[in-house]
């Protein structure tokens, strides 16, 4: 009995360090957003939607006011996309949920993830693929809850540097979920998310 419990708490381990090495592989890819055209919803006159992706953490967009909000990047053709990193801005912390969106050049629109959880100043939330990248030319991020003003000191989104074997996390993922006989699988992360694209803390 207790060596079944200590291989269940061994691979559940070892699974959420795989999903999370994956999801940080795909952060480490080339910038793609940095120096790009950013447009948004609304921005205060100091600071606008292009101080997201000019590679200065204490530079910013605010938009000046509450949820739903959005910036969207313009990356200039379109290109595979493995994952989005957004540095928070916001005062107070709390409860937020961020939609992320690829549009394609066609005008085609595809969901590429979503994040619902607590974020506090100056943390990096990331969104890396859980499956192969997503080709897109813009990328809009929507926040629709959150208890400050919606804003970010930095915006980037990276190609991939590396196929990634999501195959086999994702079988572990269940056999890991079938023993313990709970789920969600991954109890690690704090977001839960939607579309080709998987939120990792």
């Amino acid at each position: 009995m207790h060596a079944n419990l200590f291989y269940v708490a061994f691979l559940s381990l070892a699974l959420v360090t795989s999903v999370q090495n994956s999801a940080a592989q795909a952060c480490k890819g080339q910038n793609l957003a940095l120096g790009k055209v950013a447009t948004a919803s609304a921005a205060e006159l100091s600071k606008p939607s292009s101080h997201a992706v000019d590679g200065d953490p204490f530079t910013g967009w605010n938009s000046g006011d509450y949820a739903p909000q959005w910036i969207e990047i313009d990356l200039g053709s379109q290109v595979p996309v493995s994952c989005v990193r957004l540095l928070v801005d916001m005062t107070p912390g709390g409860y937020v949920e961020h939609t992320v969106t690829g549009r394609r050049e066609d005008g085609t629109e595809i969901p590429l993830g979503t994040f619902r959880g607590t974020a506090a100043m100056r943390e990096w939330l990331e969104i890396g693929s859980n499956q192969r990248s997503v080709p897109v030319r813009h990328v809009q991020i929507t926040t629709t809850t959150s208890p400050s003003w919606v804003a970010w000191f930095e915006v980037e989104v990276t190609k991939p540097l590396v196929a990634m074997r999501v195959r086999e996390a994702s079988n572990m993922c269940r056999t890991a979920s079938s023993v313990r006989r709970s789920a969600p699988c991954c109890p690690a992360s704090r977001a839960v998310t939607q579309g080709p694209l998987a939120v990792m803390r």
